[in-house]
């Protein structure tokens, strides 16, 4: 058997990849300390600092956590007991987390914390969030994965130890050096890309830049990876030759130095990779024993899970171990057949092609885009990194002799870094660089990732451009979609609304993404207790859903838990390749507009986004067959003393299924739209929507299948845009023939996030929905929902479903309305 090792590790990785999915389903949340004041000890495992609005915070990384009364460290400031950590009001029962992250207040000196010191502190804990959105980042997840439970804001250092780890304090002491010389002499944006590409230290990264080179693919130069070590590696075990030094003590040294760099910088995931590689090759040069790459780099991958399994979800893993594959499977694959080698030149031409699609599945899961013009920016910036990387060392090591030494490394890593910064701004306004595919589904990423190594295992049979259409026909099945007529996702904002409404045309439930006729209705997104809700929460789940343009955004009405992560999507959409159509508005009158409304409107003029102002007199035509938007309430110029009488009512059919969604209607508003309803109720009986459920809920019984009225069909043509006149006049909508309501509703939003003095039992009579869905944050201050209005609720037999316990809850909907599947993301 060739490579038998490489066979073993293989099969310890699948091994170790199962176990990881029972052990993400089982983590311990710690969310029963959120708020608490407490005191623990802990080692100071590193310390890393931050740039965040111009002022520089730090985070303390501490490991071995112990009990107050364990550690050898006493203070008057904490209790402790056999059960687990006290609060500073008495003793509270739950885990003792076994790593913490330690934000400091802001006049606390850690200039003076010594690296394996164990130190006292107190701070308010708080928990790690699970996603609860599609593409939302799961920060339980990523900081479990990297072995911290808990953090700790606003903490106070009370004590340290005398005992430290005198290597890694020293270590980390020639990092703050290192890092204090690139900021002495390179501009502040460069000092912060050369400290993260050679120090690890990603927290001075200018964030706007860390962006653009992940839009544009060539984020990796940032990690301390194979490419990094391999020069620094290489470079160090040449210096060492040159000096007259033996190739085994050339070898070991190199190695040595490079184990005590991994350690300066962290050691993350793939600096261990490329360290363990790099010590490999180096021990089979002094064992005169041949050096096998994909040996090395499977034993690799299963030694880091043996440590800690839940690697195999963390993406600097996946794209570490992804970019190394590639390199070594699929570049000879696209290079050359058998019996040609190739050239140099063709080979350095099709790696950044094959990197790209090993890492396609990787992308398009993680961020849902796929960087198309990477393949062309990394042919220039590779080989660029073979001479900035040397630079930048040199540079530091320079600037101990004096500036003028430092002169040619600094003019050399500037102009190279502004070519970064040049090129990727350029690729990035490309029509056609990125694709907006969306995540694709597991089955997908595996049936690619079975195509791939068929690839590799009959490439001998296969001629080179089968091969290439081969890898082509599987990465058109991997961003293939599958979606249903109509698709509702109410998004857990946290204390606020976010629903995403997306209706298709095409009978196939096969898409390609881009290329389909498609409708998108964003309906509010903001909140009170989630901060940058729509930079961390809304985004992503556009991302995942591949979606690239918004035919409309409609406000409800502009109170800050409905608009405010709309004014961060308008301020960031050109950035992240999002395209807004228009944005909607309430219709009020002008006496009743709030600052709010002034903010939005200029918001979306500042950003070429057209603005209109709705009510009741407009039928919204979407362009797709048999699906019905009709504005129910404001009527026009509405005068409302609070601005939830004046919340935008919408109603939404297609074929038998129908929802209503109500912002925050209360008073007057709610009595108006309860008349409406009452005068446009048909007669006509209807069927009733059988909603299945995805997970363990009870299924909702179909009943009996009536006649009713049949909807109109609109034209199936051009989207009819609500002309403006000017920015910020009210829309003249055309006149079309208004849809009947149909009652009972399929779908209700409660109105006002459940609050008790909306939502009365008269409308409820009304509505009869089959399925309520409320939206509200944990633990608010309002105490939402009301528990009288899951009374009223509950009598009217609802199916009730909360964004606070289901996290995004997503209906599905055949192309008849006559069938409904409800997902939650917590399940």
């Amino acid at each position: 058997m060739k490579r038998p090792l490489t066979v073993v590790c293989l099969f310890l990785i699948t091994l170790l990849s199962i176990y990881a999915f029972y052990l993400k389903k089982h983590l311990n949340e710690f969310s029963e300390s959120d708020g608490l004041t407490l005191t623990l000890s802990g080692k100071v495992d590193r310390i890393e600092s931050r740039l965040k609005d111009n002022k520089i915070s730090y985070v303390i990384y501490c490991r071995d956590v112990q009990l107050d009364g364990d550690s050898g460290l006493r203070s008057d400031a904490g209790l402790q007991n056999d059960s687990g950590l006290q609060n500073d009001s008495g003793p509270r029962d739950f885990p003792v987390p076994r790593s913490v992250l330690i934000y400091p207040s802001g006049d606390t000196d850690v200039s003076s914390l010594k690296i394996g010191s164990r130190i006292l502190v107190s701070g308010k804990a708080f928990s790690f969030e699970r996603a609860t959105n599609p593409g939302q980042f799961d920060a339980l997840l990523y900081y479990r994965t990297l072995g911290f439970d808990l953090g700790l804001s606003s903490a106070r250092i009370l004590e340290e130890g005398t005992e430290y780890s005198k290597l890694r304090d020293l270590l980390w002491q020639i990092r703050r050096e290192f890092s204090f010389r690139l900021d002495r002499y390179l501009p502040g944006e460069e000092a912060g890309i050369m400290k993260t590409m050679l120090l690890g230290e990603k927290g001075m990264l200018d964030p706007e830049l860390k962006s653009l080179y992940q839009r544009n693919g060539i984020a990796h130069i940032l990690s301390i990876s194979g490419l990094h070590v391999s020069i620094l590696g290489m470079g160090i075990f040449r210096i060492f030759e040159k000096a007259g030094r033996k190739r085994k003590t050339a070898a070991l040294l190199s190695s040595l130095i490079l184990f005590l760099y991994g350690i300066m910088t962290g050691f993350s995931v793939s600096s261990i990779r490329a360290v363990f590689m790099f010590s490999m090759s180096m021990l089979a040069l002094v064992l005169k024993r041949s050096y096998d790459f994909l040996t090395a780099l499977s034993l690799s991958a299963a030694l880091i899970l043996l440590g800690e399994p839940l690697y195999i979800f963390y993406s600097g893993f996946l794209f570490s171990y992804g970019c190394a594959a590639g390199i070594a499977l699929l570049l000879p694959l696209l290079c050359h057949d058998e019996s040609s080698p190739g050239s140099p030149l063709r080979a350095f031409l099709l790696g950044p092609p094959s990197v790209f699609f090993i890492t396609l599945p990787l992308n398009l899961s993680f961020t849902g885009r796929a960087p198309l013009v990477s393949v062309l920016l990394n042919l220039l910036v590779i080989p660029a990194m073979s001479i900035l990387i040397p630079v930048g060392f040199l540079l530091i090591l320079t600037s101990f002799i004096g500036p003028p030494a430092v002169v040619p490394f600094r003019l050399t890593a500037v102009g190279i870094l502004g070519f970064f910064r040049i090129a990727s701004s350029l690729a990035d306004g490309l029509p056609f660089g990125t694709c907006h595919a969306g995540s694709p589904h597991p089955l997908q990423v595996f049936l690619y990732a079975g195509v791939a190594l068929l690839l590799f295992l009959f490439r001998k049979k296969l001629m080179f451009r089968i091969r290439w259409g081969i890898l082509l026909c599987a990465a058109l099945i991997l961003i293939l979609r599958v979606r249903s007529g109509l698709e509702v996702t109410f998004l857990d904002v946290g204390q606020g609304d976010g629903i995403l409404l997306r209706a298709r045309a095409s009978e196939c439930p096969l898409v390609i993404p881009g290329l389909s006729d498609e409708f998108t209705l964003l309906i509010d997104a903001g909140s009170t207790s989630v901060s940058e809700v729509g930079r961390y929460r809304l985004i992503p789940c556009l991302h995942d859903r591949g979606i690239a343009e918004l035919d409309a955004v409609l406000v409800t009405h502009p109170d800050l838990d409905h608009y405010g992560g709309i004014l961060e999507l308008m301020e960031l959409c050109k950035e992240e390749g999002i395209r807004i159509r228009g944005l909607w508005l309430p219709d009020m009158a002008d006496a009743a507009r709030s600052e709010g409304m002034v903010q939005l409107s200029a918001t979306a003029e500042r950003n070429d986004i057209p603005v209109s102002y709705v009510n009741d007199t407009c039928v919204i035509s979407s362009g797709i067959p048999g699906l019905s938007l009709k504005i129910l309430h404001p009527a026009p110029d509405y005068p409302a003393e609070d601005p939830n009488e004046a919340s935008v009512c919408l109603y939404v059919q297609r074929g038998d299924f129908s929802a209503l969604f109500t912002g925050d209607i209360q008073g007057a508003g709610e009595d108006r739209l309860i008349r409406k309803l009452v005068k446009e109720e048909s007669s006509v009986s209807r069927a009733q929507v059988p909603v299945e459920s995805s997970g363990s809920r009870a299924q909702v019984p179909e009943e009996s299948s009536g006649s009713r009225a049949q909807v109109p069909v609109e034209s199936s043509g051009s989207r009819a845009q609500v002309p403006v006149e000017s920015s910020g006049s009210r829309a003249q909508v055309p006149v079309e023939d208004s849809p009947d309501i149909l009652l009972p509703l399929t779908v209700l939003k409660v109105a006002h996030h459940g609050s008790g003095n909306s939502t009365p039992a008269e409308f409820l009579a009304l509505t009869s929905p089959r399925l309520s869905v409320i939206s509200c944050g944990k633990n608010n201050r309002y105490g939402h929902p009301h528990p009288e209005l899951i009374k009223r609720l509950e009598k009217t037999d609802t199916r009730i479903l909360e964004t606070v316990s289901s996290g995004a809850i997503t209906l599905n909907v055949d192309r008849d309305g006559r069938r409904v599947r409800i997902r939650a993301f917590i399940n």
